[in-house]
């Protein structure tokens, strides 16, 4: 009952965050990340805990909490909508054209793009969520607890290649609307090389040391250790695929991405309600681990087959490589010595990681690292970088 009545404080303020996300997203096609970063990233990822604190130690409960966390996205909606005034309006300007009316073609052509959009993004959101409850309903809340603990390590490769695919993505647009498959295909290797050499190591090292991560979150939760594992084999093969899903959207092809995340939807509810209530939580990890590749092996064929964009290439490869010759290797020498317990996880992490740093130094021209210092840094690279490269930097 109080869930129920913290929601309901909460409910006024989700037209708000509805619009904030279209707005603040909207920014991108600008060809900038800065607002997104500035206000959604960074501006309201650091005020959510300020608001939410405060209020607590002013005594409010669950409710007046809920709102109040809520309520960041009335500010961040004014800060996106502004920006995306000026912008706009900077835009037209720059064009010397008056802004163009809507009218009942674009809007047909807009709705035509964005509803199977709707429709897919909600599918993505119960592939992430909808499983844990399943598992609740299935197995009982104290099974559905350990699983969502122990599948929390899923969360940071996620979101580094999520980062990648939301900077990518504009510029793929563009290059496929004009027509050059070929660099849009540079583009997406280069994206896959970099999600590869951020993510790779994260689960290499999880699928060698679950034990002592997972205890974190209390012993019980070691039952997840074999779930987590599937999933930790899962974002391995998929990484390096690059940001497929990405390309068939950005290809203009909304409808084939609402299809994709509806097969890999019927494949994570499918599989939970075959194996879940008979195999438990280990089952529920592999389910989702199938589901991954599924999303993942679906559009880079596609993306391959019928757009002539190649999303696997040189730059992903040497980065597993790097990251098995240094880390995993270390990964796997250290867990047959020392076991799987913290300080293992320590010294294979620290020795591993320092080799894996040399590599990536010694390769950073092959896989263009020199491009993503330089673009954070704001400045130009060595070399004159291709228009591609300098977008996505």
């Amino acid at each position: 009952a109080e869930a129920a009545s913290t929601l309901r404080w909460m409910a006024p303020f989700l037209p708000f965050a509805a619009l904030h996300f279209v707005v603040i997203q909207g920014t991108r096609g600008f060809d900038t990340m800065k607002p997104l970063v500035a206000i959604e990233r960074i501006g309201r990822a650091m005020a959510l805990p300020l608001v939410v604190g405060i209020v607590a130690l002013a005594g409010g409960g669950p409710r007046p909490v809920g709102a109040a966390w809520a309520a960041t996205n009335v500010v961040g909606l004014a800060l996106s909508g502004l920006t995306m005034h000026r912008r706009t309006r900077a835009l037209v300007a720059a064009s010397g054209r008056p802004a163009a009316r809507l009218d009942r073609a674009t809007r047909r052509e807009f709705w035509a793009f964005t509803a199977p959009r709707a429709v897919g993004q909600t599918s993505e959101v119960a592939i992430n969520w909808f499983d844990t409850i399943l598992v609740g309903a299935l197995l009982g809340t104290t099974p559905a607890g350990i699983y969502a603990s122990g599948t929390r390590y899923l969360q940071p490769g996620m979101f580094a290649s999520e980062a990648l695919m939301q900077v990518s993505s504009p510029r793929l647009s563009g290059l496929m609307a004009t027509g050059e498959q070929h660099e849009a295909s540079r583009l997406a290797q280069l994206v896959g090389g970099w999600q590869t050499v951020v993510v790779w190591p994260i689960y290499v090292i999880v699928l060698a040391f679950p034990h002592p991560l997972l205890a974190i979150f209390g012993h019980e939760v070691l039952q997840a250790t074999d779930a987590l594992r599937w999933l930790a084999l899962a974002m391995l093969v998929v990484t390096p695929l690059g940001p497929s899903a990405a390309v068939i959207l950005m290809g203009g092809r909304s409808r084939q991405a609402m299809v994709n995340t509806l097969v890999a939807l019927v494949v994570n509810i499918g599989g939970n309600l075959l194996f879940v209530e008979h195999h438990g939580i280990t089952a529920a990890g592999a389910v989702w681990a199938a589901t991954i590749l599924v999303g993942a092996l679906q559009p880079a064929w596609q993306a391959h087959r019928t757009l002539g964009v190649t999303t696997w290439g040189r730059p992903a490869l040497l980065a597993v490589a790097l990251a098995a010759s240094t880390l995993g290797v270390v990964a796997v020498g250290v867990r047959l010595v020392l076991g799987d317990d913290l300080g293992a996880l320590l010294v294979a992490g620290s020795l591993g990681t320092s080799l894996y740093a040399a590599g990536l130094w010694r390769a950073r021209s092959a896989l263009h690292l020199d491009l993503w210092w330089a673009g954070l840094r704001r400045q130009a690279p060595a070399a004159p970088a291709r228009p591609l490269l300098r977008g996505s930097a």
